[in-house]
């Protein structure tokens, strides 16, 4: 039993939950590299951020000024697919990939993970593991997902794409419970009104397992996109833009650093010109003395 009174799967049960990518590694021909998404996946995040109503099953949880949240019910799914529509004032989109989907920048502020590794880079997706703080009393939760990431040029969006993953590098671990990815996206695209704002829709269904209530569960989801907003502008704001502009200044310093030379050496030439012509006019003066005495011989 793990900590918490949960219990931790059995090496079989966690072998059986690799079947599926296991079956579907093993269609793919022969010299081709087996991919985790697909068209398919990118095409369900775009409707399902396309069709947000309650027609569609979604329900509005809460909304602030940046943040709105919404929440839908799915048949034969343990806990609630939650939907986050998220704004960024003043910080471009570019900035705000890289401080999700650059794992070594994400760990400086993404508290609710107390591990974030990386286990197998591929071009087109990573294997990464995950462990989550709980509060006191319950057992953290681990889990291990492909991430992929795709980029639509045509709109300037970027797609994050997770799934959840077996890797016999990361096999459940005694006093933690693996957690379960059922569906988890993120789409990053410019502001309409404002190019260096960001508009961003979130998408998280996690199985936590164990013996946590479902309503807990949901209850915790749906405060989620909020907190986490709210932590990445903090860490863009107190720390990551200062950072940017720092390596700005350093690199504008040394750009004028290279340049100066050039202009040393201008004024270096240009004081050899004027002492060349001064040099000039000296005998030129020289010249003029030698013709006056040459008339005063002949005067003489």
């Amino acid at each position: 039993m793990a900590s918490g009174g949960e219990a931790v799967k059995t090496p079989g049960q966690e072998q059986a939950r690799g079947t599926e990518a296991s079956d579907a590694a093993a269609r793919i021909p022969p010299g081709e590299e087996w991919k985790p998404f697909t068209d398919a996946d990118v095409e369900r995040v775009i409707a399902e951020e396309k069709n947000v109503s309650s027609e569609d099953g979604w329900r509005r949880m809460n909304r602030s000024e940046f943040t709105e949240v919404w929440r839908k019910s799915e048949a034969e799914k343990p806990v609630h697919l939650i939907r986050g529509s998220l704004n960024f004032p003043g910080i471009p989109p570019k900035a705000v990939v890289e401080m999700i989907n650059d794992l070594e920048v994400r760990k400086n502020w993404d508290t609710l993970f107390s591990e974030i590794d990386v286990i197998e880079k591929h071009p087109t997706y990573r294997v990464v593991y995950w462990r989550s703080r709980m509060p006191l009393a319950i057992a953290d939760r681990d889990l291990v997902q492909y991430i992929g990431h795709r980029y639509d040029e045509s709109t300037n969006t970027t797609y994050l794409l997770y799934r959840n993953a077996v890797h016999p590098d990361v096999p459940e671990k005694r006093g933690l419970v693996r957690a379960e990815t059922i569906f988890s996206a993120v789409i990053i695209r410019p502001d309409a009104q404002d190019v260096n704002s960001t508009r961003m829709s979130i998408f998280f269904q996690h199985d936590f397992k164990g013996w946590i209530p479902h309503l807990l569960v949901n209850a915790f989801a749906a405060r989620a996109p909020g907190q986490w907003r709210d932590t990445l502008h903090n860490y863009y704001v107190n720390v990551y833009s200062k950072q940017v502009a720092r390596q700005r200044e350093k690199a504008t310093g040394h750009e004028k650093e290279e340049a100066e030379p050039e202009g040393v050496g201008q004024e270096e030439g240009t004081d050899q010109q004027e002492e060349g012509t001064d040099r000039q006019e000296e005998g030129t003066d020289q010249q003029e003395e030698g013709t006056d005495r040459q008339e005063e011989g002949t005067d003489q």
